[in-house]
């Protein structure tokens, strides 16, 4: 694997392992979340659940198995995808929310964080395979 490819495996990797952690252990923003999506708490753990193992894909990608890196980039590229879909159902502008100073629902408004990190995975997996 190339140099590129490990760097943005190893920084996608820590991403998605501190927002699916955020998202599977019920902090104060899961609460909200799933009500302004519009879908089931359990399903909200269930994307952070899938955000880890997809983070620990890319992990093993960087250290031992490109192949596998590549397809956890692809497969978190799919699941962003659909997060990008239920926040534009939800209305929210293509915009980055105030998640740091707010606690109502507005903290989470704004789908621009997941549309560049659709276009980051699907880098990276271009990376790995090429």
């Amino acid at each position: 694997m190339s140099l590129p490819a490990t760097v943005l495996s190893v920084v996608l990797t820590v991403v998605f392992t501190i927002a699916g952690a955020n998202k599977f252990s019920g902090s104060a923003l899961a609460g909200i979340a799933p009500e302004h999506l519009n879908i089931s708490a359990k399903t909200y753990r269930l994307a952070g659940v899938l955000e880890l193992l997809g983070s620990f894909g890319l992990l093993i990608g960087a250290i031992a198995a490109p192949l596998v890196g590549g397809l956890a980039a692809v497969c978190l590229g799919l699941l962003l995808l659909g997060a990008v879909v239920l926040h534009i159902r939800a209305g929210d502008p293509f915009a980055v929310g105030d998640g740091f100073t707010k606690s109502d629902a507005t903290a989470i408004e704004g789908w621009a964080p997941a549309a560049g990190l659709v276009v980051l995975c699907w880098l990276a997996a271009v990376l790995i395979f090429v």
